[in-house]
């Protein structure tokens, strides 16, 4: 009789036991099934912060971003992963502590951190989407950071010869209210402390530092972008004589012009916005020589650095109606009279659209301002070059 109660005690105990442990394994399974990010991996020599976003799909499989990178299994406290891609991320690993926040799990010297990232959730928090789009630093027109959708950021940093894009993810972890970005950028990589944001400001904090970032209007492509081709002007092509000036005009009206000032803004498709630099034509102009020189500075904090020079004399420009613009072949006139408005005033302008070699060009000529261009548009598509010229008036 008492062996028999011992007999069933334990049965009933080991019945419990692994009720209790499939329960347990079960569990884990569910808890795990989902999306994390990685934020730290670290062992004995050094920890990394790789943040990738990471799926355990509930049919065993698990990504990397979009890619498969093994299978996975929960057994009890285990993790088992067997990966075809690379055998390194084969094995089992330990589950150190899992709850609906934060796994982590350590795989022979490695240890891997998680926070749980529900992208559907973190897409609709008012924070996220108040980041999307173009930010410059403030106080600067050379860096721009754009973050997108789909979790992809980019860093573009214009020189005076030229500009850098560098390319890579940022997350946003409502948690602790934190933007995180990876990519080897030259401000910001890792854990950024969002300070505060609205429609205008984002103020981060980034090692103990407080940086300032203005929000910046998105544009997915130019508004004014030129559709047209080489046989459409071809087709519809206009003659010299058709422009509104001449050189006795340009001669007499850029007599007492000594500078134009412009607003150059080219379209950088990277980080989807527009960036600006303020650009001076200084005039000069001997009538009695019958020469004409412009020269082009790009203006920076006050400095100006000389970036072209055009002229109009005996041998250079003689039969270009387009100066001090480049001369353009074949062309056609859409309108005689286009009306532009620069600050508060009105002017009535000729609008010419055509090619210079592989650009596409569209000149805005004001027609009792001879050799004053209202706007100028030039495209490439091969090189995906758009940039827009607009004179601040006088």
């Amino acid at each position: 009789m008492t062996y028999s109660v011992t007999k069933t005690d334990t049965m009933k105990k080991t019945l419990f036991l692994s009720l209790l442990f499939f329960s347990l394994a079960l569990h884990a399974q569910d808890t795990i099934e989902g999306t994390w990010l990685m934020t730290r991996v670290e062992n004995n020599e050094k920890a990394d912060e790789p943040y990738i976003v990471t799926h355990f799909k509930p049919d065993g499989k698990m990504y990397f971003r979009d890619f498969e990178i093994a299978t996975w299994k929960a057994s009890g406290k285990q993790l088992v992963f067997d990966s075809k891609y690379d055998p390194k991320f084969s094995g089992k690993a330990n589950v150190l502590k899992l709850d609906d926040k934060e796994l982590i799990y350590q795989k022979g010297d490695d240890k891997y951190y998680y926070v749980r990232y529900d992208e559907k959730i973190i897409s609709a928090h008012p924070v996220y989407r108040q980041l999307l789009g173009a930010w410059k630093l403030s106080g600067t027109q050379t860096s721009i950071y754009y973050f997108g959708k789909d979790n992809s950021m980019a860093e573009l940093t214009l020189f005076t010869d030229g500009s850098m894009t560098t390319k890579g993810d940022w997350f946003y972890l409502p948690a602790e209210n934190n933007l995180v970005i990876q990519a080897d950028v030259a401000n910001f990589k890792g854990t950024n402390r969002i300070l505060q944001i609205n429609q205008d400001i984002l103020e981060l904090e980034y090692k103990g530092i407080k940086y300032t970032l203005e929000k910046m209007p998105s544009v997915e492509s130019p508004s004014d972008k030129l559709n047209f081709t080489y046989e459409d002007i071809e087709a519809n092509e206009s003659e010299v004589q058709d422009l509104p000036w001449s050189d006795e005009a340009l001669f007499g009206f850029l007599s007492s012009v000594k500078e134009l000032y412009y607003a150059r803004k080219t379209f950088e498709k990277d980080v989807k916005t527009y960036s600006t630099e303020d650009w001076q034509f200084d005039v000069q102009v001997d009538p009695d020589e019958k020469e004409i020189k412009f020269t082009g500075y790009r203006v920076q904090n006050g400095k100006k650095i000389k970036e072209s020079e055009m002229n109009k004399a005996f041998l250079e420009n003689t039969y270009n109606r387009f100066f001090p613009q480049e001369e353009i072949a074949p062309f056609r006139i859409l309108n005689n009279f286009e009306k532009i408005t620069i600050n508060d005033k009105v002017y009535a302008c000729t609008v010419v659209e055509g090619f210079n070699g592989d650009d596409k060009i569209k000149y805005w000529m004001i027609n009792d301002m001879p050799g004053v261009f209202a706007k100028i548009i030039r495209q490439n598509d091969d090189n995906d070059y758009y940039v827009v010229y607009q004179w601040k008036g006088l």
